[in-house]
Parts: C-alpha cells; sequence; structure tokens
C-alpha cells in the first residue's frame, strides 16, 4: 500500500516509471486479490503437474516476458500473469517475478532442458499468449526465438510457431471486417 501511494504521487508528478510501475502495481494487486487455491486453467494441469520447480519457475518467468515483451497487460494477459505467478510455491521466487512486472521488464530466459513433448506444448502456449491481445508485434516475435533457444528448438519448427501467430492476427483481422 505505501509503494501504491508513493508511485501515484510520482506519477502525479510526471514520472513516466512511476505510472508504469502504478499500472503493474494494480495487476498485481489484483492477482493477489483473485488468488483461489484451485486449478489453474490457462495451463495443461498434467504437463504443469509433471514439472520439476526449477522447470516451473523458469515458465512462470517466461510467461511473464511474454506479458511484458508489448509493453503493454491486457485483462486476458493479466489472467496468465496470474496462473503463472500461481506455478511457483517459493515465496523468494514469486517475489522476484513479481518484482519484474512492477519494474515493467522481461525476465531473463536462461537455457533449461525439456522433453520434446514439453517444449511444442511450452511454445504453443507462450504463441497463445503473445496474440490473446490480438497482436503479434516483432519484440514478441523475438522472444518466441529467444526461448526456443533456450529450450534448444530447431529454428525451422519457432519459424513454422511464429507464421501460425501472424496468420491468427490475419485471421482476426479479417474476421473484423
Amino acid at each position: 500500500d505505501e509503494s501504491y501511494h508513493w508511485f501515484r504521487e510520482a506519477a502525479k508528478y510526471g514520472s513516466k516509471s512511476a505510472r508504469k510501475a502504478l499500472k503493474s502495481t494494480r495487476v498485481l494487486r489484483k492477482i493477489r486479490m483473485d488468488t483461489v487455491d484451485h486449478e489453474i486453467p490457462e495451463f495443461d494441469s498434467e504437463l504443469v503437474g509433471g514439472m520439476t520447480e526449477g522447470q516451473l519457475f523458469w515458465f512462470a518467468g517466461a510467461v511473464v516476458a511474454m506479458v511484458m515483451a508489448d509493453e503493454h497487460i491486457d485483462l486476458h494477459e493479466r489472467s496468465f500473469l496470474h496462473s503463472a505467478i500461481r506455478l511457483v510455491k517459493d515465496n523468494k521466487k514469486i517475489q522476484e517475478l513479481e518484482e519484474y512486472i512492477l519494474r515493467w521488464q522481461v525476465p531473463p530466459i536462461l537455457k533449461i532442458k525439456f522433453n520434446k513433448k514439453d517444449k511444442v506444448y511450452l511454445l504453443e502456449s507462450l504463441l497463445n499468449i503473445a496474440t490473446v491481445d490480438r497482436n503479434f508485434d516483432e519484440s514478441e516475435e523475438k522472444l518466441l526465438y529467444e526461448i526456443a533457444a533456450a529450450i534448444d528448438v530447431p529454428t525451422e519448427e519457432i519459424e513454422n510457431l511464429i507464421k501460425l501467430g501472424h496468420k491468427r492476427i490475419e485471421q482476426f483481422r479479417a474476421n473484423q471486417l
């Protein structure tokens, strides 16, 4: 509450960083208020249930990175952030993810091992997050390449996934006309 007050005061005086932090603080407040201990709907519970704590933290960080990549958090992306943070059980790691959101920063994407089936699911999930706002920009595309490299996905596979992302956006725009 105190940080919210000071961010609001700084935003009143024109601080762009404070305005971003204020938006992030609102998102985090909403996430904490909505926390319920039941299944995490945005992610396949069987897949998530088979991940190690390290893999869960990495995946949650990748979700946060994908949401933060376009510097905008819409209602659907807020839901993904909520679910990603709930994947992590360690309070220090939760705080680390929340600080990336507060600072409006993209967490680093480190190398990690997943089996082939999980890699496909993870990338498809991240593509869903990138396109949920009906936009798929260069920063999100670049991040998908970085994530694919971190989990050892061949370039051809990620290129096909990126084409799918652009196709989804084209279809959405065509349906809007």
